[in-house]
C-alpha cells in the first residue's frame, strides 16, 4: 500500500498532517508520564531519542505500515497529540493520545474520527481495531461514540486491554 508523506485531513475541530520533524520538539514535550502510561511505547529519554521513534514512523510509512498524524487545533494551529493508524495491512489499529492540558474538549474523539474517515475513503478500510487501557475511561468513550464494539481483551506489556471493533463503511455514488 503506498502512503503519501503529504496528507492533511482537515475535520470542524482538528488538522491532521503527517507528522514531520516540525512536530518533534512540540510532541516530545507534551509526553507526561500520566500520558505514557497509556501509550504502548515508553516514552523517550530526550528529544534525540524521540528523533528515533518518528524516523521509525517514516520509515514505516514509506513501507504502507503505518501512517502518523500530528493533531492540531484547526483555529490556532496549536499542537494537541498524536493519532495514528498502526498495522494497515493486517489488521488496521487506530490510537490516540491528546496532551494533557487539553483533554475533555472533543479533540481525541475529532482526531479519531477523521482518520477513520480519511482511511475509509482513501485507503477502503471497512473495519478498524481500537484497543484501549482499562483504566482509560476517556479513550473507551471515543471508541463508544464511533460505534465501536467491545470485541475482546488482551494483556499488553504496559496495560490490560479492552479491544474495540469500529465499523465505517464509505457511501460512494455513481453519477
Amino acid at each position: 500500500m503506498i502512503l503519501r508523506d503529504n496528507v492533511e485531513i482537515t475535520s470542524e475541530q482538528v488538522v491532521l498532517r503527517v507528522f514531520s520533524d516540525y512536530d518533534v520538539e512540540e510532541a516530545f514535550a507534551a509526553v507526561t508520564p500520566n500520558l505514557a502510561k497509556f501509550m504502548s511505547w515508553d516514552p523517550p529519554k530526550d528529544v534525540y531519542d524521540f528523533e528515533k521513534v518518528y524516523r521509525r514512523w517514516a520509515d514505516n510509512l514509506k513501507k504502507g505500515l503505518e501512517i502518523v498524524f500530528a493533531v492540531r487545533e484547526r483555529k490556532t494551529n496549536e499542537f494537541l497529540g498524536l493519532v495514528g493508524l498502526h498495522r494497515i495491512a493486517i489488521d488496521p489499529r487506530v490510537g490516540i493520545w491528546i496532551k494533557e492540558e487539553r483533554h475533555s474538549e472533543g479533540f481525541g474523539k475529532a482526531a479519531v474520527q477523521a482518520l477513520i474517515e480519511w482511511a475509509a475513503l482513501e485507503l477502503e478500510i471497512e473495519q478498524f481495531t481500537y484497543l484501549v487501557a482499562e483504566e482509560n475511561l476517556a479513550s473507551q468513550k471515543i471508541a463508544l461514540s464511533l460505534g465501536g464494539v467491545r470485541n475482546g481483551y488482551t494483556v499488553c506489556s504496559k496495560f490490560n486491554a479492552q479491544i474495540y471493533k469500529i465499523h465505517h463503511v464509505t457511501q460512494r455514488f455513481c453519477a
